[in-house]
């Protein structure tokens, strides 16, 4: 195994017991040993209206990233639509997601995104040296891609990532 992605709902012991049915601890162990193991790992936070949004849990949650996991650790904001269970909720704000990147940003770390918000310059990834967007994206789908021998084309900066030769 190369890569894993693992959801982070929230960095609230509550909204895990009252939505998920489960508890924050076991997951937080579990993605520091994943970052232990050397596996390429990032992180996707779905962010709720009303429920994980609160920009102070969100500090938190992009602090205890940074100083357990890495700074280096890709974080990606996902936009909420409503559907199934939670129909009653409205989409996520586009202003609430670029207030997460903010506090991503704020906390140190260098690869933050946001998702389901296509055509947005943080769906591309910067290099966190030089500040060049090295990898273009629009949705899913990479458009260019500015990353040699795993380093930045422009300044030379070592890129995290699993990249191909």
């Amino acid at each position: 195994m190369d890569a894993v992605t693992v959801d982070l709902e929230a960095f609230a012991p509550d909204f895990y017991r009252r939505v998920c049915s489960l508890e924050l601890a076991p997951v937080l162990s579990t993605l520091k040993r994943v970052a232990e193991t050397g596996v390429h790992l990032e992180i996707v936070n779905l962010v709720i209206p009303k429920l994980n949004d609160d920009p102070e849990d969100i500090r938190s949650m992009c602090d205890w990233i940074a100083k357990n996991l890495g700074v280096e650790v890709p974080l990606h904001f996902i936009r909420f639509f409503p559907s199934y269970k939670m129909q009653r909720l409205p989409s996520t704000p586009i202003e609430t997601l670029e207030t997460a990147v903010s506090i991503a940003d704020e906390a140190g770390l260098h690869y933050v995104y946001l998702g389901n918000v296509p055509g947005h310059k943080r769906n591309s990834s910067f290099c966190p040296e030089c500040g060049a967007r090295i990898i273009y994206c629009l949705h899913f789908t990479v458009l260019e891609k500015d990353i040699v021998d795993g380093k930045c084309r422009f300044c030379g900066h070592p890129i995290a990532g699993i990249w191909a030769v």
